[in-house]
């Protein structure tokens, strides 16, 4: 109901009242007016990121916010998952409209009854025809917040007719958007579907499964793409000529492409490399299985990178050795633009430990960004770093950190985020730790460590004693981190930190106090806290500022849940998310929760 007041907002103010309470909500409205277009562009765009359908009801919390908040879910994919197995991921519903201003859905998808915040093909009464504009466009609506004729909020939208798929009580002049075709600026589907993309759409997402299309019912994808994601599935059906149609019907003038597909599928990805357009500037490939890729593909692969003269960003996880990355990152030392490249590299024998380090100081110079990793079950892996430093974001994967590492890793005076990630959990020394933390430059804002011994010889301690003083985001997921660990902690977490992660680690309780301006906070996992005794104390310590608390994968959320909802008062200015598994609550326990967060899962 807060959110419909504030739409009739001329009907609450009274600006005759000179009391306290209408003198804020003035105050309020007239700051609303005065915030810049550009800054409310950004708050859109980022709230769409991070939950899509509370962006919705944004758009309709105050006239200023109406705007910016629907141009945000025209152009940018939100937090819909892409379901390989999925019929169409964006148009996750069809709308039938009636005679009386009601309308029904049929969804196509596995998503919510009423899909908020998603785009709705019209269709003919019947549901079975695409109904389409003057222009032979097919006509879409975008589903903003249930409300009946009245513009009232509906509470329940579960209550829908299974004959004729009415949503009861909805107002289709206020439930929906109409939106012209060339407004929506991307599209996500089957590779089927691709007929229904809208012709103005920028980026597209493509799942290319085993239903075939015939050449004279393929369709092109506008030229107007620009970022291409093709996700090539693997079934018992895969037809690869159908899959080089997809490959056939490439935009000209792409600038960003990611493929998916498995190392099985050679030939296919062959074909792909010889067709990448030139204007690409931002190439991922991920070869998704356990065969190695075909010896082919390197050679076409380095003829391809050759020929994207304009490359700027690289990420390539072939599943491969460093002997045969060994052509393909020489071919990189003459893409002088390259600023950002993510590299893994599997070892599958001792031998390759020296091909390896020679793949290492082999790497591109002038990096802005690299990540690194090192992929050996067998703990087949170099015993020092030599790989040239990048100057803004280092990432670092190994399945062990001997002492050599910590010595070897370079740490640029510039360089903002660092990733450490051991792929098997360290039990043993922490030996590179040691040598790492007092080097850690002062310029980090971000630091990750994951998989990390820090709970013996006093590596935390190190740590604490070292925090970079503009740190703003810090993960310490899998670290081994006990309640021992934390004692003393009074004043020695960054003052400028507002992130924390401490998933994963042997705690029996949350560490208190937290860090003072904390706004988010993320204890996924932790599968020794004690609910019964301990939660009172770090609940009522959860700063003020928080506005996330991430306890996905969370045990003993029923154990919890009043102590949270008491926690959450009732003039707190912003409404805290919540991360939820919700099928591992119970329902009641949900719909209290619901009533006091914004919950997410």
């Amino acid at each position: 109901m807060a959110l419909n007041a504030c739409a009739a907002r001329p009907a609450l103010i009274d600006d005759t009242s000179s009391s306290p309470a209408a003198m804020s909500l003035n105050n309020a409205s007239m700051t609303l007016d005065n915030i810049p277009s550009d800054v409310l562009r950004g708050i859109c765009r980022h709230v769409n990121v991070v939950d899509r359908v509370s962006l919705a009801f944004f758009a309709l919390a105050a006239p200023v916010f109406f705007a910016p908040a629907v141009h945000a879910m025209l152009s940018h994919r939100g937090t819909w998952r892409v379901d390989p197995h999925s019929d169409i991921a964006d148009m996750a519903a069809g709308v039938m409209l009636g005679d009386s201003g009601e309308f029904g859905v049929m969804i196509s998808t596995e998503t919510a009854l009423y899909p908020i915040g998603a785009f709705g093909l019209h269709l003919d009464a019947d549901g079975e025809n695409i109904v389409k504009d003057s222009g032979g466009r097919p006509r879409r609506s975008l589903f903003l917040p249930p409300r009946d004729p009245e513009r009232a909020f509906l509470a329940d939208i579960k209550r829908v007719s299974r004959r004729d798929m009415l949503v009861a009580g909805c107002s289709s002049k206020w439930s929906l958007l109409p939106i012209r075709d060339h407004q929506i600026r991307f599209f996500s589907a089957r590779f089927k579907w691709l007929w229904l993309a809208p012709s103005a759409c920028n980026t597209l997402h493509l799942i290319v499964a085993s239903t075939k299309v015939s050449r004279n019912q393929l369709a092109t994808m506008p030229p107007s793409v620009q970022q291409l994601v093709l996700h090539f599935a693997v079934d018992r059906k895969f037809d690869l000529d159908h899959a080089k149609q997809v490959v056939d019907a490439l935009p000209p003038a792409l600038s960003s492409l990611t493929v998916q597909l498995d190392p099985a599928q050679g030939d296919l990805f062959s074909y792909l490399l010889d067709r990448v357009p030139s204007t690409v500037r931002r190439l991922t490939v991920n070869l998704d299985g356990d065969d190695e890729t075909d010896a082919s593909c390197y050679s076409r692969l380095v003829e391809c990178l050759q020929r994207l003269t304009s490359l700027v960003s690289l990420s390539l996880d072939l599943n491969s050795g460093p002997a045969s990355l060994e052509p393909i990152v020489l071919a990189l030392r003459y893409r002088k633009r390259l600023r950002d490249l993510t590299l893994n590299v599997t070892l599958r024998t001792s031998d390759e430990t020296a091909d390896c380090e020679r793949l290492e100081q082999l790497l591109p110079t002038g990096l802005d960004r690299l990540v690194f990793a090192v992929i050996s079950e067998h703990h087949f892996e170099p015993m020092s770093i030599s790989f040239p430093p990048a100057a803004r974001e280092l990432g670092v994967a190994r399945s062990k950190w001997p002492i050599e590492v910590g010595r070897s890793l370079p740490l640029p005076s510039t360089l903002t985020r660092l990733d450490l990630i051991a792929r098997f959990a360290e039990r043993w020394h922490p030996a590179a730790l040691v040598h790492i933390i007092p080097r850690l430059p002062a310029s980090l804002t971000t630091l990750v460590l994951d998989g990390m011994n820090l709970h013996d010889y006093g590596t935390f301690a190190l740590l604490a004693s070292h925090w970079p003083p503009k740190l703003q985001s810090l993960k310490l997921s899998q670290c081994a981190l006990k309640d021992s660990n934390f004692s003393g902690m009074t004043r020695q977490w960054p003052q400028t930190l507002t992130r924390l992660d401490l998933s994963s680690n042997l705690v029996t309780t949350v560490p208190v106090p937290l860090p003072p301006h904390l706004r988010a906070l993320v204890l996924k996992n932790l599968m020794y806290l004690d609910c019964d005794k301990q939660p009172s104390t770090w609940i009522a310590a959860l700063p003020t500022t928080l506005q996330v608390l991430d306890l996905r994968e969370f045990w003993a959320m029923d154990a919890i849940a009043a102590r949270l909802v008491a926690w959450t008062q009732p003039d707190r200015a912003q409404r805290v998310s919540l991360g939820v598994e919700i099928e591992s609550v119970d329902g009641e326990v949900m719909e209290q929760l619901k009533t006091v967060f914004h919950v997410f899962e």
